[in-house]
């Protein structure tokens, strides 16, 4: 859990991990979580990782 942190604190993306996080009003550590392969349960997190895609963060979205 450590080591997740510290990764999130350096991470390049930090900033738009924030910027996201306040505009679907999530904190920046779930954004972090979906951008690294957590799986989407509800519809806004379904809209952040259409968010992360088009902005080139993440490379596509798995289907389930």
């Amino acid at each position: 859990m450590i080591q997740q942190i510290r990764k999130f604190w350096k991470s390049r993306h930090r900033g738009v991990y924030n910027e996201l996080a306040i505009k679907f009003k999530v904190s920046p550590w779930k954004i972090y979580k979906l951008a690294h392969g957590r799986r989407a349960v509800t519809n806004v997190d379904s809209d952040i990782l259409e968010e992360l895609f088009e902005r080139g963060i993440i490379s596509g979205i798995r289907p389930y």
